[in-house]
C-alpha cells in the first residue's frame, strides 16, 4: 500500500463527514425580540471626547463608523 493511497483513504472519509457537518440543521431562533428597555439612545460625547483626546495627543485622526451610544433616562 502506497502513501498516496492511505492518504486517498483518509481523506475522503474527512471530506465526506466535513460535507455532512455543514448541512447540519440549526437550532431554532428565537421568534420575538425582547422589548426595549425604556429610554432615549443618545451618542455618549463625554467618551467620544476622550478618545479623540488621546488620539490627538499621539497623532491619530478618529473617523467613527458606529458612534458609541448610551441609553438616557426617560424623562415623561
Amino acid at each position: 500500500m502506497t502513501i498516496r493511497t492511505r492518504c486517498t483513504g483518509l481523506a475522503l472519509p474527512m471530506l465526506a463527514t466535513a460535507a455532512l457537518a455543514g448541512c447540519a440543521t440549526q437550532p431554532p431562533r428565537q421568534t420575538s425580540a425582547p422589548p426595549p428597555r425604556p429610554g432615549l439612545m443618545v451618542q455618549d460625547t463625554d467618551y467620544i471626547a476622550q478618545v479623540e483626546r488621546k488620539a490627538l495627543r499621539r497623532g491619530l485622526q478618529v473617523q467613527w463608523i458606529n458612534p458609541p451610544t448610551r441609553r438616557t433616562p426617560r424623562t415623561d
